[in-house]
C-alpha cells in the first residue's frame, strides 16, 4: 500500500522537505525525560516505557499525513476534453 500510494502523489522527498520535522522527536523525548512519572498520561508512559527498551516501534514507518489524507481522499483522476 505505501508504494500505491507514493505512485499516486505523496511523494517521501515531499514529506521529508515538508512535513517531517524530526526535532519534535527530539523535544517530545527530552519532554518525556523530564517530567514527573506521576504526570505522565498513558501514551507519554507507553512512549517511555519502550525507550527504556530501546524498542521505537512508535515511531511510524512506511506512513506519513499525506499518505494517510490519500487514503481518506484519493487525488482525483485527470479528465479528458
Amino acid at each position: 500500500e505505501y508504494h500505491e500510494q507514493i505512485d499516486v502523489g505523496a511523494s517521501f522527498v515531499k514529506h521529508v522537505a515538508q512535513e517531517h520535522h524530526w526535532w519534535s522527536y527530539v523535544l517530545y523525548l527530552a519532554y518525556l525525560r523530564d517530567k514527573e512519572q506521576t504526570e505522565l498520561d498513558g501514551l507519554e508512559s507507553y512512549v517511555l516505557d519502550r525507550l527504556k527498551v530501546s524498542d521505537f516501534d512508535w515511531v511510524p514507518r512506511k506512513t506519513c499525513y499525506s499518505i494517510q489524507a490519500l487514503a481518506v481522499a484519493p487525488p482525483k483522476a485527470a479528465t479528458a476534453v
